[in-house]
């Protein structure tokens, strides 16, 4: 009977899988076939820390190359000394089943292995020498700032495209909100969008993809980077629109691939990954699994994968350096062309860019078959260690019987033909472990842990996508999301970042050969995220409505001074100002306006006074040009302004009569209320021809120091 626990962790799953869309069609995960290993699980696997990484690549940088001749792979074997060998062989004797009266035995399928090895000579084989001395290739030796690495990956071609596709999205969706000129709806720049990844790759560093956007743009929590850069609502609405292929193609092009909404721009990431770096002499092929729950037509399901549910890639990597040279995605059925193995089809597509290399390649049971790495050292010089499968019809049945001849722990059953070695290895008496190396070429055993030298090998160099995958985990570009595209989009970030951080570490250490340090790959995050937003927060920096805490904001972030409001600052105590005799009469007036020209049609003040409010307006209205002083309050003003915008937005036919009431009335109000005083100076010129009624408008403010109509001397404009 099924726990409660169980039936509760099912509705959650069932809960979680929210339409998206680019799938509206029901989907059911398909289940992985692979075997995991489980007869092989090593005692000790321990991935290589940040600092591991970087003291290898200053290992390669800074060794001089060596001849040709003597650029060999490290293979840990033991017939290159004579010292000591007939101790070692004793000793050897006891840890390896032979099989007597017999040199030669057959698989299931009549393959025919020999039971003792015939290759006698001193120098090491062709297929282990080395031509390639890894690193970065062409553009990617000049990329120096974080910056410059991460553009070797993401480059303006295909910034660009997604640039593109997410501005036709911005325009799709703006049709839906009444305020079409919002400036959260305005399209997408490519500094802005830099800066989008900017706050992408400063939330992975920070380890805040995790958070929802109310904490991350939460000062009091995560800072003020977030918020100078962007507001949170303009945050939200560009990630719900990015998009990487164009919408009306979309369907024709599902055709003949289902990753068409993001296949585009995936292509332009890996020819990058590709083109930029040459790997070291062992490669790591593996699967990576993109955790993700949402509808997708190929979602995977791995129980053996902490996250077990998401989109499968088979992925090469690096084992040194753990850089990502090539990945291709799993897409479900019809992914393989028929009668092909899917095995053979996705190593073969995957090792196009190392052929010819002599590097060795380490992959899991899932891929190894002895028709592969025939193939795989024949046609594309390659050789490989890996587990295989006791089920292949090439091993015989007493390879892989556990109890063949009594076998006790620690030994070690050893197979040879011309072109690879297997070996099956009982580290316990319920445990056996099978496998094919076409790099070695005898029955090596380590003297110390009685292990193969095949199974060493391959321990120390089956980890190369894990690390990475813990890498990605530890500093994750990815948040929550429904749409499948954007999740496989947050991997391709993942990957540029530490493919970046890898080219940079290169550099770092082939300019730099004295003791220096570089930077960490937290630090390098952080750099690169100030080099991808400074851009676009200078240039929001420059406009003229942003608040003055956000202003300030800005400037704190960019770490720069911040200029002051006035050019030349009061210094001490403000003097009381007394108002002219003159203005105190002329404010008596109905509108309490100071004119300081002459009044029209030659009118004397009490006359001017006398006259009706429609008479008063008209008289006011007679020249293009009216000229209005008075002294206010600052605060009188900023509400006059703001209350002047506000009536300007309106159209009508009697704006000029309209705005001069206005105007004439809160200068009234605030004569009574003012005690600081500061001078007020209104330009209105008013266009009485065809295109009445619009207007134009100037205003300009100045500190008064002293009395009289005119400016004092250097007055400043607010």
């Amino acid at each position: 009977m099924t726990d409660s626990s169980t039936i509760l962790r099912i509705l959650r799953e069932l809960s979680e899988d929210e339409s998206g869309e680019e799938s509206g069609m029901e989907v059911e995960d398909i289940v992985d076939d692979s075997d995991e290993d489980p007869d092989y699980v090593p005692n000790k696997h321990n991935f290589q820390t940040e600092e591991e990484i970087s003291e290898v690549i200053r290992e390669i940088e800074t060794r001089p190359i060596p001849p040709l001749k003597s650029r060999k792979r490290k293979i840990n074997s033991q017939t290159d000394s004579n010292n000591g060998e007939n101790e070692r062989e004793t000793d050897q004797n006891k840890h390896i089943i032979t099989i007597s009266n017999t040199s030669e035995i057959v698989g299931k399928n009549g393959f025919i292995w020999k039971t003792e090895c015939n290759y006698s000579s001193g120098k090491v084989p062709q297929k282990n020498i080395v031509h390639i001395r890894p690193g970065p290739s062409y553009l990617a030796k000049s990329a120096y700032t974080p910056k410059e690495c991460f553009k070797l990956f993401f480059t303006d071609e295909l910034i660009n495209l997604v640039l593109i596709y997410t501005n036709q999205e911005i325009q799709r969706q703006r049709e839906n909100y009444k305020n079409k000129t919002s400036a959260n709806l305005s399209d997408l720049t490519l500094s802005e969008l830099n800066a989008l990844f900017g706050l992408l790759i400063l939330a992975a560093a920070l380890k805040n993809n995790h958070l929802t956007t109310n904490l991350l743009f939460d000062s009091s929590f995560c800072g003020n980077r977030y918020r100078a850069t962007m507001s949170e609502k303009r945050f939200c609405f560009l990630i719900n629109c990015l998009r990487f292929d164009d919408r009306t193609t979309r369907l024709q092009r599902k055709n003949e691939t289902k990753l068409a909404p993001i296949s585009v721009v995936w292509d332009i990431l890996m020819i990058n990954c590709k083109n930029n770096y040459k790997p070291s002499s062992y490669i790591t092929i593996d699967e990576q699994l993109v955790g993700f729950r949402g509808r997708c037509p190929f979602r995977m399901y791995i129980p053996s994968k902490p996250t077990r549910y998401g989109i499968k890639i088979v992925m090469m990597c690096d084992n040194a350096t753990k850089y990502v040279i090539d990945s291709i995605p799993y897409l479900g059925k019809g992914t393989v062309p028929n009668g092909q193995v899917a095995a053979d089809f996705y190593v073969k597509n995957l090792v196009k860019s190392i052929k010819g290399s002599n590097c060795n390649l380490t992959m899991d049971n899932w891929f190894c078959n002895v028709p592969l790495i025939q193939s795989l050292l024949h046609d594309d010089k390659l050789t490989v260690i890996g587990t295989i499968k006791k089920n292949k019809r090439e091993l015989p049945t007493q390879f892989t019987d556990i109890k063949f001849q009594n076998r006790t722990s620690d030994t070690s059953f050893f197979l040879f033909h011309e072109d690879f070695t297997v070996v099956s290895y009982k580290p316990n008496q319920s445990k056996l472990v099978t496998l094919i190396s076409s790099a070695h070429y005898d029955s090596s055993i380590d003297p110390i842990t009685k292990k193969p030298e095949i199974v060493l090998n391959y321990n120390a160099t089956k980890g190369g996508v894990d690390s990475f995958d813990q890498m990605t985990n530890n500093m994750n570009c990815s948040r929550k999301t429904k749409r499948w595209p954007l999740c496989f989009f947050y991997n391709m970030m993942n990957i540029a970042n530490v493919n970046a951080y890898v080219i940079y570490i290169h550099n770092f250490y082939n300019k730099n050969k004295n003791d220096e340090k570089p930077m960490s790959r937290l630090e390098f995050m952080l750099s690169l995220h100030k080099e991808l937003t400074n851009e676009w927060q200078r240039h929001r920096l420059s406009f003229p409505k942003i608040s003055r805490e956000l202003r300030t904001n800005i400037q704190d972030v960019l770490e720069e001074k911040q200029v002051p409001i006035n050019d030349k600052p009061q210094h001490g105590p403000r003097k009381n100002i007394k108002l002219p005799s003159d203005v105190k009469e002329i404010a008596e007036l109905n509108f309490g306006i100071l004119f300081s020209l002459e009044l029209p049609n030659k009118l004397t003040k009490e006359e001017f006074t006398q006259k009706s409010l429609e008479e008063k307006i008209e008289l006011l209205s007679v020249p293009k040009s009216l000229y209005l002083y008075y002294f206010l309050s600052k605060d009188d003003i900023i509400q006059i302004l703001r209350f002047f915008n506000k009536e300007f937005s309106k159209n009508s036919e009697t704006i000029e009569l309209r705005l001069l009431l206005f105007v004439m009335k809160f200068i009234k109000q605030a004569i009574k209320q003012s005690k600081t005083w500061i001078r007020l100076h209104w330009i209105i010129s008013i266009d009485m021809g065809p295109f009445y009624p619009y207007y134009m408008c100037r205003v300009g403010l100045a500190f008064l120091k002293g009395p009289g109509n005119q400016s004092p001397k250097g007055s400043s404009k607010l």
